[in-house]
């Protein structure tokens, strides 16, 4: 089972889209590995168009593993480390409300679970 509705995981695409640029975007997809890459257009396409490859690439390997993670997963983290501490766009205010719903929340720009906060659980965040 996957940790992040497809939902989430398009909201969080979003936000790579509005914060990257074309070196970074180049920058996170060659950090992913080889076959990810390899599977987005290049720099002469839009950044959007390669977010869109992206989506389709997760589409068909949600889970697939980037550095023992699913990459469902990192790319979460990374939207969440790019979040500015006030939203720029209905893009960026639809991925924090589509992480409530999916049981996480932002705080402090670390990712944390909220199923883990009970008097007895340690506040551990998931980190970015």
């Amino acid at each position: 089972m996957n940790q992040f509705s497809r939902r989430t995981v398009m909201a969080a695409i979003d936000v790579l889209n509005a914060m990257l640029t074309q070196a970074n975007t180049t920058h996170f997809l060659l950090m992913l590995g080889p076959e990810i890459n390899a599977s987005v257009r290049g720099e002469g396409t839009s950044v959007r168009k390669r977010m869109n490859d992206l989506i389709g690439f997760v589409d068909e390997h949600p889970s697939y593993p980037v550095d023992g993670e699913a990459l469902e997963t990192v790319i979460v983290k990374k939207a969440v480390s790019l979040l500015p501490p006030e939203y720029l766009s209905p893009e960026m205010e639809a991925f924090p409300r589509a992480l409530e719903q999916d049981g996480f929340s932002v705080r402090d720009g670390i990712l944390r679970s909220c199923l883990l906060y009970t008097s007895d659980a340690a506040d551990e965040g998931l980190g970015v």
